[in-house]
């Protein structure tokens, strides 16, 4: 089916070679139909893609009947504002932080709303070319107060009887069940830009009319609805379950949910109609996993946590930061269109992705993958051992993993034994209060609001951890932690674990490991680096320290390596966390180190990082 596609050899051979055009691509196609090449023998991506293919060509079938066409012009993505009747009128208020839907110094479009005659809520309308009123602070100024929404820090105010609900009322309202949407806008493709238009009535309807049909998708989805609990509001920055959204199905809306459960039913259904066509078992899984990860990413912009970005005029992903606050005006993407956050544009980015992973490692030995506690021990003696551990109070992985987690248990469910076993319980794996085991963060809710306790408990899972690295471990090995947090409980709880399991940091680097572009870094002065620590096993003969020594020879140290650090262009916070590392290797070369002046006291860990 792929072969005797043109739309798809067309598609797979420009992201292959971009050179292709006119006579060559033709020629190419041609030599793809005659068999110039043998099939089976292509690349892992050829098989990936047109599975991908096979699954979009499906899912577009089934969902044209939920996004009706306009125009003749390819819809992009919808905007929706959520809503709540008015405690004083009654009326349906759109909650809306802003009404600008594109900002740009050479493209501005806004969202107007007036009150409806009857005063029952609003209508709204599209204002493109918005003039400009001023330039700098003052510009700003005049923009916040012309794209106002509904929605302030002390609530939301009524357009219609200028009545401000609180944000107690709001949340207790949404508790009730009383939060609804309303589609804004829409977003269609231009000739050389983006468009923007009121949504129609069938588009309305059709949005509506999904409901009906999520039921009956989902009796044929293993586990069903993704009617999972969502962690409790006491989790850090998971604020969604104060407004009544309190399992993972909530946050989607219907159409939204019919969408994900179209593309789960298709990556299910690929394994059999992979082996019909006489592909291996093995094939059959590995491609089925792959389009797994792609409706993964699809979900992470297809929820009503994304937001539209008013800048570059697409999707956010739901974790612009580690965290799941609530949206009041969100987007949904156009599942079908092609567009960044569609799903066939996932697929575009898996060909990519496994097109350079291919090639990178063409040459590397097959590794073992093992899913297993870092306690647990295999009898091998490694040179290395290298980790990433949670970076203390920072994120809540787990509570935030199980976004993904729903739906990647539900797209592999049956590919084979060990992703079942990977994926039996219904949430990803979290702290075991009974057994005081499990994911190791800095969280006090997991004991009862006790800081002191969470933080201890934090230390010793660390030195746990260690402590089997170490005994793993080669005697001449080097054991590599990468960490990057600014709070000095975060380094003190680190360095604690690293001085109790044995070891000593013997190299650090900051390498820079962010995106730069990311939202958090954007917005915030977070690390762009990554501190590595190389650490060995300190020799047994070790003997304790005394601060005056350990001192001199790590103000020796600092002024050495940040020096190189300086001149290899750290710079900011990421310049003062790099001194860590080599003020590190003084300190963690004795078993501990003692005061000169005060006899039988130790310089604590938090005494030596101040």
């Amino acid at each position: 089916f792929a072969v005797n596609s043109d739309d798809f050899l067309t598609k797979y051979l420009k992201k292959t070679n971009k050179n292709l055009t006119g006579k060559r691509l033709a020629g190419k196609i041609k030599e793809a139909r005659e068999g110039m090449f043998p099939l089976p023998d292509l690349e892992l991506a050829w098989h990936v893609y047109a599975w991908g293919y096979w699954l979009v060509e499906k899912a577009r079938k089934d969902l044209a009947p939920f996004y009706p066409e306009v125009d003749d012009k390819t819809t992009v993505a919808y905007l929706w504002a959520r809503t709540v009747p008015c405690k004083s009128c009654g009326a349906t208020l759109p909650l809306l932080k802003t009404r600008w839907i594109v900002k740009k110094d050479d493209k501005r479009v806004l969202l107007t709303m007036e009150p409806n005659d009857a005063k029952t809520g609003v209508v709204f309308g599209i204002e493109e070319d918005v003039p400009k009123e001023g330039t700098g602070a003052k510009l700003r100024e005049a923009d916040k107060k012309l794209g106002a929404g509904t929605m302030s820090r002390a609530g939301t105010t009524c357009p219609c009887c200028t009545h401000t609900m609180t944000m107690e009322e709001l949340r207790e309202a949404a508790r009730s069940g009383l939060l609804g949407t309303v589609m804004t806008a829409v977003v269609t493709e231009g000739e050389k830009t983006k468009d923007y238009r009121l949504p129609t009535d069938e588009e309305r309807r059709t949005a509506e009319e999904a409901a009906n049909h999520v039921g009956s998708l989902y009796q044929d989805i293993p586990f069903g609805l993704p009617d999972e609990p969502i962690a409790g509001k006491e989790v850090p920055g998971i604020r969604v379950p104060l407004y009544g959204l309190e399992t993972w199905a909530d946050i989607y809306t219907p159409r939204q949910l019919l969408a994900l459960g179209t593309l789960v039913k298709y990556v299910q259904a690929v394994p059999g109609a992979m082996e019909a066509e006489g592909y291996p078992r093995e094939w059959a899984v590995a491609v089925a996993a792959y389009l797994a990860l792609a409706v993964d990413r699809f979900a992470h912009q297809h929820s009503t946590l994304a937001k539209w970005n008013l800048g570059r005029e697409n999707v956010d992903g739901v974790f612009v930061r580690f965290a799941l606050p609530i949206l009041w005006d969100f987007a949904e993407v156009m599942p079908m269109s092609g567009h960044s956050g569609s799903f066939p544009n996932h697929v575009d980015w898996l060909l990519d992705t496994i097109m350079h992973l291919t090639e990178a490692t063409s040459h590397a030995p097959a590794p073992d993958v093992l899913a297993r506690s870092a306690l647990e021990t295999n009898g091998t003696r490694p040179d290395v051992i290298l980790t990433d551990p949670p970076y203390y109070d920072a994120i809540p992985y787990a509570a935030l993993m199980d976004y993904f987690y729903v739906w990647l248990r539900r797209s592999t469910h049956g590919l084979a034994p060990d992703v079942d076993a990977a994926f039996e319980q219904p949430l990803s794996p979290k702290w075991d209060p009974e057994t005081n085991t499990g994911e190791l963060i800095d969280d006090s809710s997991r004991f009862g609001g006790d800081s002191t306790a969470s933080k201890q408990a934090y230390e010793d899972g660390m030195a746990l951890a260690f402590k089997a690295c170490y005994d793993t471990l080669a005697d001449d090995g080097r054991f590599v932690i990468v960490f990057a947090h600014k709070d000095a409980n975060a380094w003190e709880t680190l360095v604690s674990a690293i001085i109790r399991s044995g070891f000593t940091v013997t190299a650090s680097w900051p390498i820079q490991t962010e995106m730069g572009g990311r939202a958090r870094a954007q917005a915030s002065a977070a690390l762009s680096s990554s501190i590595w620590l190389v650490c060995q096993k300190r020799p047994k003969t070790a003997r304790p320290g005394w601060d005056t020594q350990v001192i001199a020879e790590m103000r020796e140290n600092i002024t050495d390596q940040l020096r190189q650090f300086w001149d290899a262009g750290i710079r900011g916070a990421d310049f003062v966390w790099a001194a860590t590392g080599p003020a590190l290797e003084a300190y963690s070369a004795h078993p501990y180190v003692k005061k000169t002046n005060s006899p039988g006291e130790v310089l604590t860990v938090r005494e030596f990082l101040d």
